[in-house]
């Protein structure tokens, strides 16, 4: 017995599973909707997992009939042929009549609809499947043009990646490890993007343009943002440049993986984000105005330090901030502008890290914004009765840690309650 797709009315299998798969294929066309008609069943759907899953409940016997001549005769979007059915087979396929007055279910079945419901969204392989289909029936596309069709994107695609992740690979450090008795080069990449190249992509949209050449600092006394505050009224480049651009950049860690699992640590990155503080803040707050700088794994962010993890943008933050600044195209015309680093924002675990500051909940001195101790900050809560820490003790106590003893350099990390910053 032969199986029709009723969507499409050109799938033809001897399997029923197979037109099952096929079904799949549709699942996110427009006003998708199918009746079941599988022994004159009545049921309809409107989602292909409930549909799928009603089969297997109610028809699994039609899945995988046992005996049939014409299980192997299928359409697939794997493996396409022009195989051909016989007309008695067509007239046999069962009598599919999609009458929207019809619709019915159990209550079984809307439990399925509202727990497949979040999964019904676009998916990259789905409408691949459907371009080959498109193109094997409506454009009558041979199964060996599909072939080299596929195959050319293939190696396309994996070239186009490959351009990419040169672009953007930066190699932190080379080193051999033994492995079955055979010495292997392992490499420690990091994956960056130029901010100065994301800058001009983003200085070329209008919108934002006009937002860096007109300032949104605010004439009374509110503080609203940076442009509001002290710090930028007594900068003198935004004196004597108030469009000059407002780096503000995000540190922050994540695990990909489960982080109780046994990969914990293992897969946690650290990444680097950027936006603009020129931009207004109801625009700023938009994930379009957030962009990714760098993505690091985080063990080599320990390994390496945060120093030189950063350092590539910190070149690039510097060029902006000299006199010449640097030079934008716009329009066939060459504009120079300057920048600076504005705010520099993490959360506590994150800008331990950058800062150096011991992170561990065992250490003496954990606090990052004053010099407390562990059991001091069970009795004091009030700023005016500890030590504030400064940049000027900050870069006293890097200096004193940075000493060719390394007991003496441990005894001055756990006294400061900062790890040794610079990295051999």
């Amino acid at each position: 017995m032969a199986w029709l797709c009723t969507l499409c009315q050109r799938y033809i299998a001897g399997c029923y599973g197979n037109v099952l798969q096929h079904v799949k294929c549709h699942q996110y066309d427009e006003n998708f909707q199918l009746k079941c008609g599988i022994n004159s069943c009545q049921e309809t759907y409107t989602i292909y997992e409930s549909f799928r899953s009603h089969v297997y409940r109610k028809h699994r016997e039609v899945l995988h009939p046992s005996g049939s001549v014409n299980n192997n005769e299928t359409l697939s979007v794997d493996n396409i042929s022009n195989s051909e059915t016989d007309d008695d087979d067509i007239n046999n396929v069962p009598d599919y009549n999609n009458d929207p007055d019809d619709v019915s279910s159990d209550s079984s079945d809307n439990d399925d609809q509202m727990e497949h419901s979040a999964q019904n969204k676009p998916d990259l392989k789905s409408s691949a499947a459907r371009l080959i289909l498109k193109l094997h029936q409506e454009c009558k596309v041979t199964q060996s043009a599909l072939n080299s069709m596929v195959n050319g994107i293939k190696e396309l695609w994996k070239e186009a990646t490959q351009e990419l992740q040169e672009q953007t690979e930066r190699v932190l450090g080379r080193y051999y490890t033994e492995k079955n008795g055979k010495l292997k080069e392992t490499t420690d990449c990091s994956y960056e993007i130029p901010l100065l190249k994301s800058l001009q992509h983003l200085l070329n949209i209008e919108v934002i343009r006009e937002q860096v050449m007109n300032s949104h600092s605010r004439p009374n006394s509110v503080l609203g943002d940076y442009c509001d505050t002290t710090a930028f009224k007594e900068s003198e480049l935004f004196n004597e440049h108030p469009c000059a651009l407002q780096i503000q950049l995000f540190y922050d860690e994540l695990e990909v993986c489960n982080p109780l699992g046994s990969k914990a640590k293992k897969h946690k990155l650290g990444l680097v984000y950027y936006t603009l503080g020129n931009l207004e803040p109801k625009l700023r707050s938009s994930l379009k105005s957030i962009h990714l700088l760098s993505i690091t794994k985080h063990q080599f962010v320990t390994k390496y330090g945060i120093d030189h993890i950063l350092s590539p943008i910190v070149e690039e933050i510097k060029q902006l901030e000299s006199e010449k600044g640097v030079q934008f195209l716009f329009d066939g015309h060459w504009v120079a502008f300057r920048g600076t680093l504005t705010v520099f924002s993490a959360d506590n675990l994150a800008a331990w890290s950058v800062g150096g500051y011991k992170a561990l909940a065992s250490a003496f001195r954990k606090c990052q914004y004053c010099m407390v101790t562990a059991e001091q900050m069970q009795t004091q809560f009030v700023e005016s009765d500890v030590q504030i820490r400064t940049p000027e003790t900050y870069n006293y106590h890097c200096n004193e840690e940075d000493c060719n003893d390394p007991s003496l350099a441990s005894h001055l990390a756990t006294t400061y309650g900062i790890k040794v910053l610079h990295q051999t």
